[in-house]
């Protein structure tokens, strides 16, 4: 792992490190400003044998956006781990650079900054495993990500704050079924302010919904919990504990 390292460092370093054909993993922790994440970015995409890094940027930061890629072939990476918010603009740039990522995990990912248009193509055919920390984005948007990238999606692991669409089981449902229909585990958390959560009816009858065959099939168990400033809801695969 590269720790505590500036940026301008890191691009002279990596651009000795292209040269090396066996190199497979990189952590990096960036401790200054990212003006050169771009170069950055672009640099580890032309790695020979990258399967797997994650980025650690200061959290406050400002990214520059990375150009589309135009480069049919991309990288070779494999597991992608970004330890730093971005929005869903800079998450289509980075990965319109990795065609064969299997794994993606985001600390946080939040709206469009509307610089990439909707209809911006990205084919990760080998994609199964998705981890978004804090996903701070409506669901609108999170379905238009999840449509563009994701149909052979097997593992999903989400929390998600604010919109309370996310605890809208038809929608899931007819979003697995038709656009990740090979998911098989499903761990999702949606927190709620409990000045304006659970109380009503309506919220009520929403939720019942979650106990459909729909559920039961795919052996997903719905729960949430309650404490003074919040309403947790979740939904996680079953699991038996022998007692």
């Amino acid at each position: 792992m590269l720790k505590n390292i500036t940026s301008a460092m890191l691009v002279s370093l990596l651009k000795d490190l292209i040269c090396l054909p066996h190199l497979t993993s990189l952590a990096i922790d960036i401790i200054d400003d990212s003006e050169l994440l771009s170069d950055i970015y672009q640099l580890i995409f032309r790695l020979p044998a990258l399967k797997y890094t994650k980025i650690s940027i200061p959290a406050d930061e400002q990214i520059e956006l990375l150009p589309l890629s135009t480069n049919s072939t991309g990288s070779t990476l494999e597991h992608l781990d970004i330890n730093y918010p971005c929005t869903l603009d800079e998450m289509t740039a980075i990965l319109s650079y990795t065609p064969r990522l299997i794994r993606l995990r985001c600390t946080e990912l939040s709206e469009l900054n509307s610089d990439i248009k909707r209809e911006t193509s990205i084919i990760l055919p080998n994609l199964t495993h998705i981890v978004i920390q804090e996903c701070h984005m409506s669901f609108d948007e999170f379905e238009i990500f999840i449509k563009k990238i994701s149909s052979q999606l097997q593992v999903l692991r989400i929390n998600t704050f604010e919109d309370e669409i996310y605890i809208d089981p038809d929608r899931w449902k007819r979003l697995i079924l038709q656009h990740i229909p090979n998911l098989r585990k499903f761990y999702f958390s949606h927190h709620e302010d409990n000045i304006n959560a659970f109380h009503s009816k309506r919220y009520h009858a929403l939720l019942n919904r979650f106990t459909s065959s729909f559920w039961i099939k795919r052996q997903w168990i719905f729960e949430y919990q309650i404490d003074y400033s919040q309403t947790i809801y979740s939904i996680r695969p079953y699991r038996y504990i022998k007692t």
